[in-house]
């Protein structure tokens, strides 16, 4: 996380024991559509990767990587939930053409991080508070929060 390394790691481990712990929990049930909570936090155990470059930037202030790192987690987030709707949407046996719209913003997004990529600088920076901060989230267009 944003406070310290050690947060970073011990939520990334914790968060990820309690992930194992309930897929497993949930594996056991024989109901078909079990699959649909499996997915939901195969794709949080996605987004807690986070915690990976948070631990990294806290650890290696003056690299790039973890900032590189982190805006690839951060961008791909929606690839994945979206993965994990359409398996979802088949599972239940739902029309996929109901996601048309979900894939059109997705395809925007996509086109809108790409065109972003060459003005992005991938430093972390503590500025005046102790938490970390990406530089990319300043320079990065507000429609990826609205889409």
């Amino acid at each position: 996380m944003c406070f310290s390394e050690e947060v970073s790691w011990l939520t990334l481990i914790i968060g990820t024991v309690v992930n194992i712990a309930c897929i497993i929990y949930l594996s056991r049930i024989p109901n078909r559509n079990v699959i649909i909570p499996i997915l939901l936090i195969l794709s949080w155990q996605y987004a807690l990767l986070m915690q990976i470059p948070d631990a990294l930037a806290w650890r290696n202030p003056s690299s790039k990587t973890p900032g590189k790192l982190a805006f690839i987690l951060n961008v791909t987030q929606p690839l994945v939930w979206l993965m994990a709707v359409c398996i979802i949407f088949y599972m239940c046996n739902l029309p996929i053409i109901r996601l048309i719209p979900g894939i059109i913003l997705f395809m925007i997004y996509i086109v809108d991080v790409i065109r972003q990529i060459p003005k992005i600088n991938f430093q972390v920076k503590y500025d005046n508070c102790r938490n970390l901060q990406y530089t990319w989230w300043r320079k990065i267009s507000p429609m990826l929060y609205i889409l």
